[in-house]
């Protein structure tokens, strides 16, 4: 019994710390963006100013509160202005899903050894790279985290747990709600119907959500959500997401001449073509319907976005992750050897090594950390003082731009300086004012 506890430690490290050094890198990057804004909204003086974070804004597209404005309160209390806090709570919070997504397909596979390889590949997929390596999308980790425990707590039929994770999850992120569409089709499939009465009042916090954020707090969707409700559209979707759930890194194609890419892509096709190897035709047939419910479970998370039709990104898989992953292990071989369990197991790793760090170089969001950080520095050597003004001026044709949104759109002077010090940007104020102001070069930081 020790030594099987003791193998059990062992390869939980091993598991876990492989996904850590798939990404530490994001524990070191700068705020960005959306970041700023959230330090600055998130701020309270009193407890009713806590009390607001829940009380629907008309002037936000998401309603977020637990995993925005509370958590980046609690952040500040923390950890202050430093990134490095809130890196560690939202790789920690990834650990414990890479748990969940293991336990959560223990529901549906008993073998663990195919159950350990699907949590490895959640834990070190690229589609978490956003959320792992900017801050502003912790809600993409801290939803799963809830949303696993809810469809957990489900399948355990401990129902009350499940409505409270439930209903946690949707004040983490919107795209809880198909928790319930998918476990409805788990009933469907199962023909368990003596769980669904528990489905309607998880419907019935879905609807609440639904309704408040649409009907009495309307919000109008900026142009980077428009929605086109229309089955080519979702198809469309379907399969770009299919392309990274694959493990293809975003934005590939443009980088395939890297050498880190290069690495990235021929590991992925090793690992499919070692799949298919492993694949067993009447195991397939076996969990037909099984296989089904994997792939309604992918294709029923990515409902809530799935007709966007200006807005794509690979975070949205995050809760429909673990359903295609489900489909992957359900038609491997019994018994698979240690060896090619291994094999596969580290191939997706180098190619999700390399594709990661190949991301760090390219990808927007570190892009637009590093500038933030440097810019902020030269704001720091000059120290503002109240009733100045920060002006961004280009030395290029519209760097001051690629500031502006770098520094959410001159939120960043205002959470470490305060309302008193004002900020402008060329590209956008035409005129520099003559006096009380300090001037900083812009820079396109690539």
């Amino acid at each position: 019994m020790t030594t099987i506890r003791f193998k059990t430690i062992l390869f939980w490290g091993g598991l876990l710390g492989g996904v850590v050094v798939a990404y530490y890198p994001a524990l070191f990057t700068y705020f960005s963006q959306d970041d700023f804004t959230h330090l600055v909204m998130s701020q309270a003086k009193t407890f009713g100013d806590i009390v607001n974070f829940f009380r629907p804004p008309t002037s936000a597209i998401f309603y977020r509160p637990l995993s925005i404005q509370l958590y980046t309160f609690v952040g500040q209390l923390l950890f202050g202005t430093n990134p490095f806090g809130y890196h560690v709570v939202a790789l920690v919070t990834h650990l414990a899903n890479v748990y969940l997504v293991f336990r959560l397909l223990g529901h549906f596979v008993k073998d663990k050894t195919p159950r350990y390889v699907a949590a490895f590949i959640y834990g070190i997929h690229p589609v978490h790279f956003m959320s792992l390596f900017w801050i502003a999308e912790f809600s993409m980790v801290l939803a799963p985290f809830f949303a696993f425990l809810a469809m957990d707590a489900f399948l355990d039929q401990r129902f009350y747990r499940f409505l409270l994770f439930l209903l946690l999850g949707l004040l983490s992120n919107e795209l809880v709600v198909a928790v319930p569409l998918i476990l409805l089709l788990w009933v469907l499939v199962k023909r368990t119907y003596k769980q669904m009465p528990w489905l309607i009042p998880a419907f019935f916090l879905v609807g609440g959500l639904v309704w408040v954020r649409f009907f009495l707090v309307p919000t109008s969707l900026d142009t980077q959500y428009v929605l086109s409700i229309t089955p080519l559209v979702f198809l469309s979707n379907l399969k770009w997401q299919l392309i990274r759930a694959i493990g293809l890194p975003e934005g590939f194609m443009a980088y395939t001449g890297s050498w880190g890419m290069q690495m990235a892509l021929a590991a992925i096709l090793g690992f499919w073509l070692v799949w298919i190897r492993s694949v067993n035709l009447k195991t397939l047939r076996k969990y037909f319907s099984l296989l089904l419910f994997a792939g309604g479970w992918f294709g029923l998370a990515l409902l809530p976005v799935g007709f966007l039709i200006q807005h794509q990104s690979p975070i949205y898989q995050i809760i429909g992750l673990p359903g295609f992953l489900l489909g992957i292990i359900l038609g491997l071989k019994p018994r698979l050897s240690v060896l090619r369990v291994y094999l596969l197991a580290g191939l997706f790793f180098i190619s999700a090594f390399w594709g990661i760090r190949s991301q760090i170089d390219y990808h927007w969001v570190t892009q637009r950390a590093r500038s933030a950080k440097y810019h902020l520095q030269k704001v720091f050597e000059q120290q503002p003082r109240p009733g100045e003004t920060v002006v961004f001026i280009n030395t290029l044709p519209e760097s001051s731009r690629q500031v502006y949104f770098a520094l959410g759109a001159g939120k960043a002077i205002e959470a470490f300086f305060g309302k008193e010090v004002a900020v402008q940007f060329e590209d956008f104020t035409g005129v520099i004012p003559p006096d009380h102001s300090v001037y900083i070069l812009s820079r396109r930081l690539e």
